[in-house]
């Protein structure tokens, strides 16, 4: 959190049972840190009228703070024209690993771990923290590449 700078804290909250983004009305740092963890619990408030959220269900936030704030501006997968964005669709999640196919130069595909950034509106799109370059060719279909991957590996 303090990679954000020190502006107005704003979230995007992912629901990825529904696949629906949903901006947070209100994001509130409550004033107490864990000293054992180096944890801090943050509120996110969704706007009135959100249907289908239940005590209990899985999201994920994601944080964004002031543009060009905070001890990360200028790192991570950007380019000139600003940051990496990548279809949804090409995003393989496997338990805590978060990883994109993209092209080896040999005609085949290699898996590449990636930190995500926020869920672009409509949940289509998402930000590239890291991993990224920017200019890779990425797989489509993460299921098939890695089946063709796998094959490629076992026919060597």
């Amino acid at each position: 959190l303090t990679e954000l700078g020190a502006g107005p804290l704003r979230a995007s909250v992912e629901l990825p049972a529904s696949g629906r983004v949903i901006e947070a009305a209100a994001v509130s740092v409550l004033p107490a840190a864990d000293a054992r963890t180096h944890t801090v619990r943050v509120r996110v408030d969704l706007p009135a009228g959100v249907e289908d959220v239940l005590p209990g269900s899985f999201a994920r936030v994601h944080f964004r703070g002031t543009p060009g704030a905070g001890a990360a501006a200028g790192s991570g997968a950007t380019s000139a024209a600003g940051p990496v964005v990548i279809p949804a669709a090409a995003v393989l999640r496997r338990g805590e690993l978060t990883a994109v196919y993209a092209a080896d130069g040999q005609g085949g595909f290699m898996l590449r771990q990636i930190r995500l950034g926020r869920a672009l509106p409509g949940g289509d799109a998402v930000e590239v923290l890291s991993g990224l370059r920017g200019d890779e060719t990425l797989a489509l279909d993460p299921v098939q590449a890695g089946i063709q991957a796998r094959s490629a590996a076992a026919a060597r």
